[in-house]
């Protein structure tokens, strides 16, 4: 994998997380709202075709939201924390990749 693509696929993921902490805000939200059905974003890996010799050719992710029913406030905050770890985990392989960018740079120069 490239540096561009590890790059890529921390800020698709990124991205992902965002629209799951959205999400999840609209469902605490209107947890009061009569009808309201609660959302819950899934995200898969968006599957690529290889067009080089790498192992891996990063895709991104692919996000769908579902209607799950009733609004669990415990299960949100749940997800709240999830979410929040993931974008850490993220964002800290999209520093990683910058910084290895960088030392390539300095390398070359």
């Amino acid at each position: 994998m490239t540096i561009s693509g590890i790059m890529s696929s921390a800020v698709s993921a990124l991205n992902a997380e965002s629209s799951k902490v959205a999400a999840t805000a609209d469902n605490i939200a209107n947890m009061s709202t009569e009808g309201y059905a609660a959302k819950e974003v899934r995200a898969t890996t968006l599957v690529t075709r290889q067009t080089s010799g790498t192992a891996y050719a990063p895709g991104g992710v692919n996000i769908a939201v579902h209607e799950t029913g009733q609004v669990d406030i415990g299960n949100e905050f749940v997800k709240l924390i999830q979410a929040r770890l993931a974008y850490g985990f993220n964002a800290q392989t999209l520093k990683t990749g910058e910084e290895m960018a960088r030392s390539l740079l300095d390398v070359v120069a």
